[in-house]
């Protein structure tokens, strides 16, 4: 699913929460790892079935696995296609 595909609402809530991500794992204020583990719990119990419905469950579960850098350059290119 790309950003295209999700209403301005729904990209603003997965830009804020790349941006939130982003801030506290520069900080140091969340363990990477826990993050990284709640990840995984959350992509191996879907809420949502069918491929495309669990592609766009997926994309902003991703945030908790990137690391800061991913995260500032996702924001980067975001901000150049809006």
């Amino acid at each position: 699913m790309t950003k295209k595909e999700l209403s301005p609402f729904e990209q603003g809530v997965v830009v804020t929460l790349y941006a939130l991500i982003a801030s506290l794992k520069r900080q140091g204020s969340v363990d990477a790892q826990e993050l990284a583990k709640l990840a995984d719990f959350f992509i191996s119990n879907p809420s949502v079935s069918g491929e495309e419905a669990i592609a766009a469950y997926e994309w902003p579960i991703a945030a908790l696995r990137a690391d800061p850098t991913s995260i500032a350059e996702f924001l980067r290119d975001f901000q150049k296609t809006n």
